[in-house]
């Protein structure tokens, strides 16, 4: 998913790095026309679905936005050392697209998943009232499809309510946003003291054992991180909880401490020499999630993972 490159003169300190990679749909197809972002600094896919960002800063948890009209957009947080390319992939589902009547209450149905939206719910940016048509953009994603996870923002870990961090496995995520179907760059939000509910299929392997009750986290797409905020319920074979704002939402279970191991390694050239700030993903096999670490200077790394797990 990830990699690097030797630096072009490791005697030159410049501050900047380089960010390559490459777009493909959830069919496989290469994305041409994808804007690639981090920071004030863009650029657009090529037919192939390539990008190369040159004089990107230099960072340890760096935010790359990655989007494309009516796709679902996502984000990756890399690590960007001083004059080396670091390589991603990353992959865009199309929007599930449609109008609602915003005078009335609506429910957004994606298979399984469903969002449901009271009446007279939004206002603009500066909080006037919205009434007329609403364009939606919606998505429910499947966390045990592995093209999905490759489309998941961030990485499987977040902000609980007390400010630490913790990995957790998710259990379904889903993305919306809404927009004057008037005037497409007019978003819109839901109002103050207004809440809509979300409801997400738990899926067929991860329904023996799911919790009767599930931390809800929303992805904070300024910072990178995903953060806690509310708690969904589990009916029947379904969670339902209900949320405030949009952006993308996942529900998620927490791995602690005790239900983590550490692996190690090494990576290295083809000439045995030690590789410097390759990025190692640890994928679940029968698991929802996924965690990223970089090699050090000697190539070596640990990485956390679900323990008693593949």
């Amino acid at each position: 998913m990830f990699g690097c490159s030797d630096s072009t003169d490791p005697d030159t300190t410049t501050g900047v790095g380089f960010v390559s990679g490459k777009i493909v749909s959830n069919a496989k197809a290469d994305l041409e026309g994808v804007t690639v972002k981090i920071g004030d600094i863009s650029t657009i896919t090529a037919a192939n679905g390539e990008f190369l960002l040159a004089d990107v800063p230099v960072g340890e948890a760096v935010l790359v936005e990655v989007s494309k009209p009516d796709f679902i957009a996502t984000y990756k947080v890399i690590q960007v050392r001083d004059q080396r390319r670091t390589h991603i992939t990353a992959t865009l589902f199309p929007a599930l697209i449609l109008t609602i009547d915003s005078s009335q209450p609506s429910t957004i149905t994606d298979g399984l998943a469903t969002i449901d939206i009271p009446a007279n719910s939004f206002v603009d940016a500066q909080g006037v009232g919205f009434s007329g048509t609403v364009l939606v953009n919606a998505r429910y994603f499947d966390p045990t499809n592995p093209t999905a996870l490759a489309a998941f923002p961030g990485d499987f870990s977040g902000v609980q309510i007390d400010g630490t961090e913790t990995n957790f496995e998710s259990y379904g995520f889903i993305s919306a946003r809404f927009f004057s179907d008037a005037d497409h760059t007019r978003e819109l939000k839901l109002a103050p003291n207004t809440t809509a509910e979300i409801k997400v299929p738990i899926p067929a392997s991860l329904i023996f054992g799911a919790p009767a009750t599930i931390p809800m986290w929303y992805y904070d797409e300024t910072t990178g991180k995903w953060r806690e905020e509310g708690t969904g319920t589990r009916v029947n074979n379904t969670y339902v909880g209900n949320v405030s704002h949009f952006t993308t939402w996942n529900f998620d279970h927490p791995i602690t401490i005790t239900q983590e191991s550490t692996l190690t390694g090494k990576v290295v050239y083809a000439d045995s020499t030690a590789a410097f700030g390759a990025q190692i993903v640890a994928m679940g096999v029968n698991y929802s999630g996924y965690t990223t670490a970089y090699s050090t200077s000697d190539g070596t790394f640990s990485i956390r993972v679900k323990a008693m797990s593949q």
